[in-house]
């Protein structure tokens, strides 16, 4: 990719801006392995220490990998049970099919839905193309026929749509989507490399990268005559196409929007703890390593004793013509250890209180300032409000599909499951909530009333009286005299 405009695979200023996050999210969910190939990026390398030492301290390194299973358990929730369409009227098939298929490769409506809010919890968004598969112009009409095209469901990660611009009206008047796609090489080989769709409101062109040591390639009469029709020094322009329906089929859905096409990941600061963590966990493997060998301490030995061998083990003894000579083993104390264990387990609880707060009731950071709305936001939880939203994204894309196929679709609506527990009943979680609450992160009404659910307060409390107290007992700031 590039910041050169002229170039097919320009990254406009808003990818750069959003990239900055995606790196140690990306690499989080990844697990040890690339945490360890990253090296000095998450894993600082300490002043005095050697390139072999530093090595051999990455390879004990392990990764917790709780922001990938908050993103995994959270996702787990709403699916449990499939994505339906609610419709009394009858549905085109042509558009019902994509419930249990949406993109030509048997990938259900359920699923679909599942790796959206995955990439949306990893990204802040996700992005999908409602496009409508074609057919060769060189197709008989059975083969046409039997191919039958269809609307489809296409994901776009973040990372891959690295442009798109907008007209004056606001109207989406181009998008450029990186794909990686496997090519054929030579009469057996294959290799990936790089493609660009570019999608305009009346056409699409794909521009793919050139192999940087082509192999021979095939008889070029067997390549069609419109192929490749234009080129710059890195991208080739092999295929391109009208959009017979006049608009950009990109649908977003949003978890946490800061802009235009824009969005950032609501664990930010989870996964700035599970690095906290993996950089403190690889501190302690290390120290454990070397205190767990105690060193041998040897005074008043004369230095042709020790050249001669001390030989240290059973069988064995050690001797020295002065008698105040001594031999002993010096052993680590173990503050370090323990202060290090200490830190693990804080970081621990933090990122398990961070991991349950999507599901906690008000705990969504984005509330209007009226009754109905705090009263709302008090009832539902950020996962509950995640879930209606992709709702309406899903409708959206059902609803373009439609204008694909020119079908008219009766009222309908589309229903993801909500009504889960989405607390888990436990003296571990409400030890994590109770660590959260201690950090500040909790207020005192959420935790109350997640004790209250789990039946760790009795019903009859009431927990405004609870607050009133609280906030009775709460000492008084002094008040400064100016003339003091």
């Amino acid at each position: 990719m590039t910041n050169d405009p002229s170039q097919v695979d320009y990254t406009v200023p808003q990818y750069r801006t959003m990239k900055t996050d995606w790196d140690l999210i990306e690499d989080l969910r990844a697990g040890s392995a690339t945490m360890r190939a990253r090296t000095t990026t998450w894993t600082p390398q300490e002043k005095g220490e050697d390139s072999e030492g530093y090595a051999a301290r990455l390879k004990r390194s392990y990764l917790e990998p709780a922001l990938d299973q908050a993103i995994k358990r959270i996702c787990s929730k709403p699916f449990a049970r499939p994505v339906t369409l609610e419709h009394k009227a009858a549905f085109p098939p042509s558009i019902e099919q994509l419930v249990q298929d949406t993109d030509s490769q048997g990938t259900d409506l359920t699923t679909f839905a599942s790796r959206v809010l995955d990439i949306a919890q990893t990204y802040g968004l996700c992005h999908t193309l409602v496009d409508f598969s074609s057919t060769p112009e060189d197709m008989t009409e059975l083969e046409r026929s039997e191919l039958k095209p269809r609307a489809i469901f296409s994901i776009v990660a973040p990372p891959d749509l690295i442009g798109w611009k907008r007209n004056q009206e606001g109207e989406l008047i181009e998008i450029r989507i990186l794909e990686r796609v496997t090519v054929p090489v030579g009469l057996y080989g294959q290799q990936d490399v790089d493609q660009i769709r570019i999608y305009q409101q009346n056409e699409w062109e794909v521009w793919q990268a050139k192999l940087e040591d082509p192999i021979e390639e095939k008889d070029p009469t067997e390549r069609q005559s419109d192929d490749r029709v234009e080129e710059s020094s890195k991208w080739a322009r092999i295929q391109r196409g009208p959009n017979t329906l006049g608009k950009i089929p990109l649908v977003t859905f949003y978890i946490h929007k800061t802009g235009d096409l824009m969005g950032r990941s609501p664990h930010l600061g989870l996964a700035d703890l599970n690095l906290a963590h993996w950089q403190s966990n690889s501190d302690q493997r290390n120290i454990l390593h070397y205190s767990r060998i105690p060193i041998l301490f040897a005074a008043g030995f004369k230095a042709d004793e020790v050249d001669s061998g001390l030989v240290v083990g059973a069988g064995s003894f050690i001797t020295s013509k002065n008698p105040d000579a001594n031999l002993s083993y010096v052993e680590h104390t173990g503050a370090a250890i323990n202060a290090g264990a200490a830190d693990l387990s804080k970081l621990e609880a933090r990122m398990a209180g961070l991991a349950l707060q999507p599901f906690l009731p008000g705990q969504t950071g984005d509330i209007k300032a009226t009754a109905t709305a705090i009263e709302e936001a008090q009832s539902t939880s950020a996962v509950q409000q995640w879930i209606g939203r992709e709702q309406e994204f899903l409708h959206q894309c059902f609803d373009v599909a439609a204008k694909w196929e020119s079908s008219i679709l009766p009222d309908y609506s589309v229903d993801i499951h909500q009504d889960f527990n989405i607390g888990v009943i436990g003296t571990q979680d409400v030890q994590h909530l109770i660590e959260l609450w201690k950090e500040d992160g909790l207020p005192h009404r959420v935790l109350l009333s997640e004790l209250k659910r789990r039946s760790f307060l009795d019903e009859r409390v009431v927990i405004e009286d609870i607050i009133a107290d609280i906030d009775a007992a709460a000492p008084k700031k002094k008040e400064i005299d100016p003339e003091e």
